[in-house]
Protein backbone atom coordinates (compact mmCIF):
# COMPACT_ATOMS: atom_id res chain seq x y z
CA UNK A 1 0.00 0.00 0.00
CA UNK A 2 1.34 3.44 -0.91
CA UNK A 3 2.23 5.93 1.82
CA UNK A 4 2.70 9.71 1.93
CA UNK A 5 4.91 11.91 4.09
CA UNK A 6 3.08 13.83 6.80
CA UNK A 7 5.00 16.73 8.36
CA UNK A 8 2.41 18.34 10.66
CA UNK A 9 -0.81 17.51 12.46
CA UNK A 10 -3.07 20.53 12.91
CA UNK A 11 -5.70 19.94 15.56
CA UNK A 12 -8.97 21.85 15.54
CA UNK A 13 -8.32 22.94 19.14
CA UNK A 14 -5.22 24.85 17.98
CA UNK A 15 -2.51 22.35 18.88
CA UNK A 16 0.21 21.73 16.30
CA UNK A 17 2.33 18.61 16.26
CA UNK A 18 5.43 18.74 14.08
CA UNK A 19 6.17 15.22 12.98
CA UNK A 20 7.62 13.30 10.10
CA UNK A 21 5.92 10.02 9.44
CA UNK A 22 4.58 7.90 6.63
CA UNK A 23 0.84 7.29 6.50
CA UNK A 24 -1.32 5.15 4.29
CA UNK A 25 -4.96 5.84 3.44
CA UNK A 26 -6.35 4.06 6.50
CA UNK A 27 -4.04 5.97 8.86
CA UNK A 28 -4.96 9.32 7.28
CA UNK A 29 -8.67 8.52 7.56
CA UNK A 30 -8.21 7.63 11.22
CA UNK A 31 -6.27 10.84 11.88
CA UNK A 32 -8.97 13.12 10.42
CA UNK A 33 -11.92 11.00 11.52
CA UNK A 34 -13.42 10.02 8.19
CA UNK A 35 -13.08 10.11 4.43
CA UNK A 36 -10.24 12.34 3.29
CA UNK A 37 -10.06 15.24 0.89
CA UNK A 38 -6.85 16.84 -0.38
CA UNK A 39 -6.77 20.65 -0.27
CA UNK A 40 -4.08 22.77 -1.94
CA UNK A 41 -2.05 25.10 0.32
CA UNK A 42 -0.37 28.39 -0.54
CA UNK A 43 3.05 26.70 -0.05
CA UNK A 44 4.18 24.83 -3.19
CA UNK A 45 4.61 21.10 -2.60
CA UNK A 46 2.35 20.92 0.45
CA UNK A 47 -1.25 19.74 0.71
CA UNK A 48 -3.78 19.53 3.53
CA UNK A 49 -5.46 16.23 4.22
CA UNK A 50 -8.86 17.02 5.76
CA UNK A 51 -12.12 15.30 6.65
CA UNK A 52 -14.24 15.41 3.50
CA UNK A 53 -17.44 15.66 5.55
CA UNK A 54 -16.17 18.01 8.26
CA UNK A 55 -18.92 20.57 7.71
CA UNK A 56 -21.68 17.96 7.36
CA UNK A 57 -20.55 16.36 10.64
CA UNK A 58 -20.40 19.78 12.33
CA UNK A 59 -16.75 19.37 13.32
CA UNK A 60 -15.10 22.39 14.97
CA UNK A 61 -13.43 24.96 12.74
CA UNK A 62 -9.68 24.63 12.30
CA UNK A 63 -8.34 28.19 11.98
CA UNK A 64 -4.71 27.15 11.40
CA UNK A 65 -5.59 24.75 8.58
CA UNK A 66 -7.95 27.29 7.00
CA UNK A 67 -5.15 29.90 6.99
CA UNK A 68 -2.99 27.55 4.91
CA UNK A 69 -5.54 27.08 2.12
CA UNK A 70 -4.43 28.45 -1.26
CA UNK A 71 -6.30 31.67 -2.16
CA UNK A 72 -7.60 30.11 -5.38
CA UNK A 73 -9.30 27.29 -3.46
CA UNK A 74 -12.87 28.02 -2.45
CA UNK A 75 -13.67 26.97 1.11
CA UNK A 76 -17.23 27.79 2.16
CA UNK A 77 -16.90 27.96 5.93
CA UNK A 78 -13.28 27.04 6.61
CA UNK A 79 -11.61 23.70 7.22
CA UNK A 80 -13.40 21.63 9.84
CA UNK A 81 -11.80 19.12 12.21
CA UNK A 82 -8.21 17.94 12.52
CA UNK A 83 -5.96 18.18 9.46
CA UNK A 84 -2.65 16.81 8.27
CA UNK A 85 -0.01 18.66 6.25
CA UNK A 86 1.38 16.41 3.52
CA UNK A 87 4.62 17.03 1.62
CA UNK A 88 5.23 15.98 -1.97
CA UNK A 89 9.03 15.78 -1.40
CA UNK A 90 10.75 13.00 -3.27
CA UNK A 91 12.19 10.17 -1.23
CA UNK A 92 15.78 11.13 -2.10
CA UNK A 93 15.51 14.72 -0.84
CA UNK A 94 16.19 16.03 2.63
CA UNK A 95 13.48 15.77 5.24
CA UNK A 96 10.75 18.30 4.45
CA UNK A 97 10.08 21.05 6.93
CA UNK A 98 6.69 21.93 8.40
CA UNK A 99 4.97 24.95 6.92
CA UNK A 100 5.94 27.96 9.10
Amino acid sequence: METVTIVQRLYADGRIENTRCEMDLAAMQAAVGGHIEMVRTWQAGYWLVVNEEGMLNDLPKNARATALVHPEVWVLDGIRGDALVMCEAAEDTEDPDPIP
